[in-house]
């Protein structure tokens, strides 16, 4: 009797060892749930469904440095209005991820401050630049998305040319 309890013991030890060395593993990076967020963001814009957009969003959201949706309700009513569009699907083709810096780095060009300065307090401390490639019924654009990412929630803030 004393035997099988310490190998039940023993086998129950060595499954939560496995699972907590499991759920360490499985942790998305930040670029991989930056990746999420913008493809489930896509997702919800070409089905049309704002409350699935809404799930993968938060404000304040950075559209240019002049507009900058401050409230929850303003950004359901502007993706309310963006569901009503006659625009055909798009596909949407990611092209890098990174911080804000790393992007800047890459690419050469360093955002002037007064596009620079508002898009930095919508991206808070832990952020990623997912830098795409848009194509719908008109061509072929390249855009990028502001993501904030908290733990292991990321959320579109942004999206810029």
């Amino acid at each position: 009797m004393f035997l099988r309890r310490i190998g039940l013991s023993a086998v129950l030890a060595c499954l939560t060892l496995a699972a907590g060395r499991g759920t360490a593993d499985d942790r998305k990076t930040p670029d991989e749930l930056a990746r999420e967020a913008v493809l489930a963001y896509v997702k919800a814009a070409n089905a049309r469904d704002v409350d699935a957009a809404m799930k993968v969003v938060d404000v304040p959201f950075y559209f240019t440095e002049k507009i900058i949706v401050k409230g929850r309700d303003e950004m359901r009513k502007i993706l309310e209005v963006a569901a009503r569009r006659k625009n055909g699907e798009f596909s949407l083709r990611i092209q890098d991820v990174g911080t804000l810096e790393q992007m800047e780095k890459k690419t050469g060009k360093v955002l002037k401050e007064e596009k620079r300065k508002p898009l930095i307090q919508v991206l808070g401390k832990e952020h990623r630049i997912v830098r795409v490639e848009i194509t719908n019924d008109l061509g072929t654009t390249k855009a990028a998305f502001a993501v904030r990412i908290d733990g292991s929630k990321a959320v579109v803030v942004g999206h810029f040319d």
